[in-house]
């Protein structure tokens, strides 16, 4: 709910993310995962394989900033998904990109360019459209921009 809340404050909530429907599962892999398209379904596991790796070093994450992250997907799906051409300006097509701060939000942004949009919207609805300093590179001041843009 404060998730969703956020999503409405910040101007992305619509009947078509309002659709997608939110499951916590018993078991999984990862910390959370959006699948089937505009018309899919959010799980978010009790237990995962990447919840305990956070025992060995792996940065904790919370379960507000999984569901930023994972609604970033039904977003971008709402939108056109990630095939449009703009999309593919502001964050390419390359996957398991080195990590790079000039670049990318985080290292997981970095994998392929759907997560990397689903990072920078996580950071995005967390820090309510305020782009820190220290992210003021021109490579993540545009996916910003994009991310801002596609407010309803």
């Amino acid at each position: 709910n404060h998730v969703q809340g956020e999503l409405i404050d910040l101007g992305f909530w619509s009947e078509n993310v309002a659709e997608v429907e939110v499951y916590l599962t018993y078991a999984g892999f990862a910390y959370g995962w959006k699948y089937d398209g505009e018309e899919g379904a959010m799980c978010f596991p009790a237990a995962s394989i990447s919840r305990f790796t956070e025992r060995f070093g792996r940065p904790k994450v919370t379960l507000r900033d999984l569901v930023r992250h994972e609604y970033g997907h039904v977003v971008a799906d709402v939108h056109g998904g990630y095939q449009s051409r703009e999309f593919i300006k502001v964050f390419g097509t390359e996957t398991g990109s080195t990590f790079d701060a000039e670049r990318f939000v985080s290292p997981y942004a970095a994998t392929q360019p759907a997560e990397d949009f689903a990072e920078t919207f996580m950071h995005y609805v967390r820090l309510k459209g305020i782009l820190p300093h220290k992210w003021g590179t021109p490579a993540i001041e545009s996916k910003w921009k994009f991310v801002s843009r596609l407010r309803a």
